[in-house]
């Protein structure tokens, strides 16, 4: 029902005084008597309270079905009501952060959320789709029939699939629907994906060419070597030639990651334990068209800027396979001191540009640790600090990730930050200077973290440690607002940690 009274509200009752004709028949007569009101803004604003309490008074019926067959009774016990009160404020918006450590801890203790909590839960966890499996596992029989009666809960059922789009969808869908379209044919028919993509290129807008490169870099195959080479990688936008360098050095036989394997090796050599630099000497022109910039940043020179975009350009997990290196040998190479800074620094680049396997991330790290190749006071204008703090291109197990952060040679709010930013659960077995960070953090009068950062970063240490961390804030004289937030999360976590026994 479309309201007129929005138009007159907006249009003023001085321009018009009349009200529009009733939204329905069963207010005729109670417009009639408004129209008499000596205040047109008054009967506008009781209109309005009737056209709205018409709108709720009733909706169309549902079409005659059959009932649903009830729910398989469950197997799994039900939470206890006091487990259950926090995650009724995490589903409401406090505290959400620590969800996904609520809901592991459900599934880790063979338990259910109670029914009533499954549409928000659901709700929840559609918008962040990386706790489906969690939601899933904590809501039991009553989750699968629930998802099974709505069709935007469907993603929550254990045999779901998203049905597959027909490939009519490429010639006459819109452009997420042949985004969607291609990235299923990527996976599962690389060479029809290709073939698509060469004969609709011509009359792809540039969005469109961007986008079907970047899906292309995460299903590399020969198939699109064609459309890859002739067409994107010499394409006018400089985001889609990017999209197509990326893609073609996961093609280890395209002419792209020869050409850029052939470069590297000019400038790398590895006699033994012991790899030396030789940067270029000359700018050839020809790199330009491999993505390979001329002009340095004024903080940067020319040799130390071509070494680093050649050593960035190819992927790290490549070279080594060329070198016949394991990763183990890898971590003990001896880097040519002249350039140490240089090669790190792009091995972060390339790590960033080319997602490696856990154990390479960690060792490229490991050159930081105590007696490796850099100290704290060896950081300087050479090594960038921007890639050093980025990190996105960490391994996904969250351990290494705080194992990575022990390594890095960082100030202590640098690492504060960063430990908020990824939420790193802290063993303080393994990881005891991160555990003493915490502890530094909680004393400092001025703490180099805002009142948000400081509620992320409780969700990282370890509920062995809670307890005693509370106890030494509470023991201080003045506290700051940062640490006041800090402690509230920590209370809060300690409010449902104290149901899941065994939880360490």
């Amino acid at each position: 029902m479309k309201s007129s009274l929005l138009t007159l509200a907006l249009l003023g009752t001085n321009r018009q005084a009349q009200l529009p004709p009733a939204p329905h028949e069963l207010l005729d007569s109670s417009w009639e008597k408004l129209s008499t009101l000596p205040d047109p803004a008054a009967a506008l604003l009781q209109a309005a309270a009737l056209e709205n309490l018409l709108r709720l008074s009733g909706q169309k019926p549902l079409p005659a079905t059959d009932s649903p067959a009830p729910a398989a009774d469950e197997v799994l016990p039900y939470l206890s009501e006091p487990a259950v009160a926090p995650a009724l404020r995490m589903l409401d918006g406090d505290h959400s952060d620590l969800l996904p450590e609520y809901l592991r801890l459900v599934a880790s203790h063979n338990q259910l959320l109670p029914p009533r909590l499954l549409p928000a839960l659901f709700n929840h966890c559609r918008r962040h789709s990386i706790l489906i499996p969690l939601a899933i596992a904590t809501s039991g029989n009553r989750g699968q029939w629930l998802a099974a009666q709505n069709e935007h809960w469907k993603i929550f059922l254990n045999s779901y699939s998203p049905e597959p789009l027909s490939d009519d969808i490429w010639e006459t869908g819109t452009h997420n629907q042949r985004a969607a379209w291609l990235r299923q044919t990527l996976a599962a028919e690389p060479e029809k994906a290709a073939s698509a993509i060469l004969a609709s290129w011509p009359s792809d807008s540039p969005d469109d060419r961007e986008l079907f490169t970047k899906l292309t870099t995460n299903h590399p195959h020969c198939a699109h070597l064609t459309w890859l080479e002739d067409l994107a990688l010499p394409d006018r936008r400089q985001a889609t030639r990017n999209f197509a360098r990326q893609a073609l050095l996961r093609i280890p036989e395209s002419n792209y990651s020869q050409r850029s394997l052939a470069r590297l090796q000019s400038v790398l050599t590895r006699k033994g334990s012991t790899l030396t630099a030789s940067p270029p000497q000359a700018f050839d022109p020809t790199w330009s068209e491999d993505g390979i910039k001329e002009k340095p940043p004024k903080s940067q020179g020319e040799k130390d800027f071509w070494l680093s975009q050649i050593i960035a350009a190819y992927p790290l997990s490549h070279w080594i396979d060329a070198q016949g290196l394991t990763t183990k040998i890898f971590s003990k190479l001896k880097l040519d001191p002249d350039w140490s800074s240089t090669i790190l620094t792009a091995w972060l680049q390339n790590l960033q540009n080319f997602p490696a396997e856990p154990d390479l991330s960690l060792a490229v790290y490991s050159f930081f640790a105590p007696g490796g190749l850099f100290k704290k006071s060896q950081l300087g204008a050479t090594l960038d600090r921007k890639v050093l703090l980025d990190s996105r291109h960490w391994p996904d197990d969250p351990a290494l990730q705080g194992r990575i952060l022990e390594l890095l040679p960082l100030e202590p709010s640098e690492k504060l930050s960063l430990l908020a930013s990824r939420s790193i659960p802290i063993d303080p077995v393994t990881q005891p200077k991160l555990a003493k960070l915490i502890e530094w953090f909680i004393t400092q009068k001025n703490p180099p973290l805002h009142r948000g950062q400081a509620s992320a970063l409780a969700i990282s240490p370890h509920p062995s440690s809670i307890p005693l961390l509370l106890q030494k804030i509470s023991q201080l004289n003045d506290l700051p607002s940062v640490i006041e937030e800090f402690a509230l999360t920590l209370e809060f976590r300690q409010s449902y940690l104290q149901h899941f026994p065994n939880r360490h």
